[in-house]
């Protein structure tokens, strides 16, 4: 039997139930996989000149490296090579069908433009064209990715007879031991280079202290008058947020009636986006979150836009977030604009969670 031991604790090798529930694992969790500045595209049903059709379980672009991937995902206790080679050879037929590119570069077009999450990802990287964009990544040779949930001794067969460039990533999830699936923790292979560092990496790259105190980034500081001007602005407009003394931070938060509960304002300079977002954190936070999901569309009406609900790969973190388009927060002649769109949202995120969170207490 597998199992991970992590400060004391057990974890042990999860066997999912069907393919629906390990399709969802794998699409909660596809930036680790792929990358942060990338796309993950529902399924659509594609088919080859000769009218062989097939649906794929989703596809995922990826904007840094102007490349596409077709998405099979896949249960070992089922005949692999039976399943696998017979659908990624129809996916090669089908991506040959030029009338099947037009079809597929409109969908991805209609479902990135219809959702400002998705829109943004290429707002960020300057991409204005974006069919144009679409288009060109499109007619490109897609990569196929196949997601299994364990090893198997079918996988060298399977690969050595796919048609085309193919990556298989075995996706194992262990369960903390009398709890279950919502604490879990997952190993797998990314495919993408992490900028990670060891502590004595980190330590060395630490400033020396100016005067007994850290100095201070030219980011930090940039963050820190952003903050410090937002809040004399809303001290103006009277608003109810509680506000607190800003920080060298990229981020900004009013409590909820709950410490564990954060309405968060988000800063990225480099990426010029500002955004809102319910921060959710403690030991309960994923079944909360999982509270507050099922009242998804009512939330989304009262804020007026669609948000990204998204549990953290690591620890039981959870975000609801909300950004801006392409905001160019380096220009302060823009700022009370910015500080409108802060004060909007962080005051109708405050009115949405906080009667919810008030709920989720007293149950």
């Amino acid at each position: 039997m597998e199992m991970l031991l992590k400060d004391g604790v057990r974890y042990f090798l999860h066997t999912y139930n069907n393919e629906h529930e390990f399709e969802k694992m794998i699409f909660d969790h596809f930036k680790d996989v792929f990358g942060e500045n990338t796309i993950l595209l529902p399924k659509k049903k594609i088919q080859s000149r000769s009218g062989i059709k097939t649906v794929p379980d989703a596809f995922v672009l990826s904007v840094e490296e102007k490349k596409w991937f077709i998405i099979e995902v896949e249960l070992e206790s089922h005949p692999l090579y039976d399943h696998i080679v017979s659908q990624i050879s129809k996916f090669n037929s089908a991506i040959k069908n030029e009338a099947q590119h037009k079809k597929l570069i409109k969908a991805f077009y209609d479902e990135i433009t219809g959702d400002p999450l998705k829109n943004v990802e290429l707002e960020i990287k300057g991409i204005r064209e974006k069919f144009k964009y679409i288009s060109e990544v499109v007619e490109s040779r897609p990569e196929i990715v196949i997601f299994i949930d364990r090893e198997s001794k079918e996988l060298d067969d399977v690969f050595e007879s796919l048609p085309f460039s193919s990556r298989i990533v075995v996706f194992k999830t262990y369960c903390r031991e009398n709890v279950g699936i919502e604490d879990s923790i997952h190993e797998f292979e990314s495919l993408v280079e992490l900028d990670w560092k060891t502590p004595t990496d980190q330590l060395a790259e630490k400033k020396p202290l100016l005067n007994g105190r850290k100095e201070l980034s030219e980011t930090n500081l940039f963050q820190k008058k952003f903050w410090e001007e937002l809040k004399v602005y809303l001290n103006k407009k009277h608003t109810f947020l509680k506000l607190r003394t800003p920080r060298a931070r990229h981020w900004y938060n009013f409590g909820v009636g709950n410490t564990r509960f954060n309405v968060t304002l988000t800063l990225n300079k480099r990426k010029k986006l500002i955004g809102c977002e319910l921060y959710i954190k403690g030991k309960e936070a994923k079944k909360e979150f999982e509270h507050l999901k099922r009242e998804k569309s009512s939330i989304e009406k009262e804020i007026g836009r669609k948000l990204d609900w998204r549990k953290l790969p690591k620890g039981q973190d959870c975000r609801i977030i909300l950004y801006t388009k392409v905001a160019d927060i380096e220009d302060k002649s823009k700022w009370d604009d910015y500080f409108r769109w802060c004060r909007k949202y962080a005051e109708k995120f405050h009115k949405a969670f906080s009667k919810r969170v008030k709920k989720i207490k007293a149950e």
